[in-house]
């Protein structure tokens, strides 16, 4: 979500909207998922961002044990 709202490209090539994630819109819905055995079958399941921009990009997560708030910083 962070990522598209800064502008960069995401790709991700398994959609993962099934679970519901309050105050999150399923277009968003995505897995990072690694399996140790078949590393094929995980690189289809992961979001990629693209630094698309001039720049480098930041992304910062923030955890207060109830809520996670993700900045993306552009330089």
């Amino acid at each position: 979500m962070a990522a598209r709202d800064a502008n960069l490209e995401v790709v991700q090539f398994t959609n993962h909207d099934f679970a519901a994630i309050p105050e999150v819109p399923k277009i968003y819905g995505v897995s990072i998922y690694l399996h140790p055995n078949n590393r094929a079958a995980s690189a289809q399941k992961n979001l990629y961002i693209v630094n698309n921009q001039d720049g480098l990009v930041t992304f910062r997560f923030d955890y207060n044990g109830q809520e996670l708030k993700v900045t993306v910083s552009k330089a």
